[in-house]
């Protein structure tokens, strides 16, 4: 599953802008 592998890895490169995206998607407004 090279996919899978891929989309871990590209998490797992960069985990902080993964939690700031979502806070951004999701702000308190």
């Amino acid at each position: 599953m090279p996919g899978a592998i891929s989309l871990i890895r590209s998490r797992a490169s960069m985990p902080s802008i993964s939690g700031i995206a979502m806070s951004s998607i999701t702000p308190s407004t």
